[in-house]
C-alpha cells in the first residue's frame, strides 16, 4: 500500500489540476508529507481544508512567517524612505 500512495502523491506533485485546499486535505488524510509541505508552501491564506492538528500548525506556521516577512520588508521600506528623506533635506 505504501508504493501505491507514493505513486499517487508522485503524481499529484507533478501532474495534477486539482486544486490546494483538496491537495492539503488528500496529503493529511493519506500520509503524503512532501504533498503537504508542498501544499503549505503555496498557502498565503487559512484553507478550509478540513486537517488533522499537525498540519493545521503548518500552515498557520506558515502563515505566520510570511506576516512577519511582509511586516519586516514594510517596516525595512519605511526606514529606507525615511533615510532617504533625512538625507536629501541635508543636502
Amino acid at each position: 500500500m505504501p508504493s501505491v500512495i507514493g505513486h499517487v502523491e508522485y503524481h499529484l506533485l507533478h501532474n495534477t489540476k486539482i486544486g490546494n485546499e483538496k491537495l492539503m486535505w488528500m496529503a493529511d488524510a493519506y500520509g503524503m508529507k512532501q504533498l503537504l509541505e508542498k501544499t503549505v508552501r503555496e498557502t498565503t491564506t487559512v484553507e478550509k481544508a478540513k486537517l488533522s492538528k499537525d498540519p493545521k500548525t503548518i500552515v498557520l506556521d506558515h502563515i505566520l512567517l510570511y506576516s512577519i516577512i511582509s511586516f519586516l520588508l514594510i517596516s525595512f521600506v519605511i526606514v529606507v524612505d525615511c533615510f532617504v528623506e533625512l538625507k536629501f533635506k541635508t543636502l
